[in-house]
């Protein structure tokens, strides 16, 4: 909110996902692990698609443990309302940028690459196409529309300054500083001015894609 922050902003908002992005981490480096060690390794499209998303999901699963470091100090951006009670904030608006970036490339990567695994379920197990014909007719796209999806989602917001922070989450992501001067008269924007309506449509098309 406009005054005394949220449930993000306390000491319960900013460790639990310290710690479940950290397990996260673990769990995604445990499958690359069991993929590596396997019989089969990565001749199967179902371990590859799984690598992919693995990997997507540790890049946003980093960016998300860990929370508030990457914000801008005090110094840099000093705010009243930007108070995150017993956490630390030791970067500047780069590093912000790049949390920022890492977690928005990672979750779409992941939340597309989830998608994709139901589509080769679907032509496996569904319509039981042969898997060399999954290989080479089905699965180029499985990995090109995640990928392109992420890069689509992420990358022209590194031109608009849109990677920021709020009192409304943890860490930095897609909104503009402050959060609340889109559409506010008493409230300058001092980075991603103008650009929410896109953001939003980002983020809302990426959860659509995992259901």
């Amino acid at each position: 909110t406009m005054s005394g922050g949220s449930v993000y902003t306390q000491p319960f908002g900013v460790i639990v996902p310290r710690v479940t992005g950290s397990i996260s981490t673990c769990s995604s480096f445990a499958i690359i692990y069991l993929i590596a060690t396997s019989e089969s390794g990565l001749k199967s499209v179902y371990h590859r698609l799984m690598l992919g998303l693995s990997i997507s999901d540790i890049i946003a699963s980093v960016a998300m443990s860990l929370t508030t470091l990457p914000m801008p100090t005090p110094e840099v951006y000093p705010i009243a309302r930007f108070q995150f009670v017993g956490s630390t904030r030791l970067g500047n608006f780069q590093t912000c940028t790049a949390q920022g970036f890492c977690y928005v490339f990672g979750s779409s990567a992941s939340y597309t690459y989830t998608g994709c695994l139901c589509v080769y379920f679907a032509c496996s197990i569904g319509f039981r196409i042969h898997q060399k014909k999954i290989e080479k007719k089905v699965e180029p796209f499985l990995h090109m529309i995640p990928i392109g999806w992420s890069l689509l989602g992420s990358v022209p917001f590194l031109f608009l300054e849109m990677y920021n922070y709020s009192n409304g989450n943890p860490w930095c992501t897609l909104v503009s500083l402050p959060n609340w001067c889109t559409g506010s008269e008493d409230a300058q924007c001092v980075r991603g001015v103008g650009t929410d309506g896109p953001a939003h449509t980002i983020i809302a098309v990426n959860y659509l894609s995992s259901l």
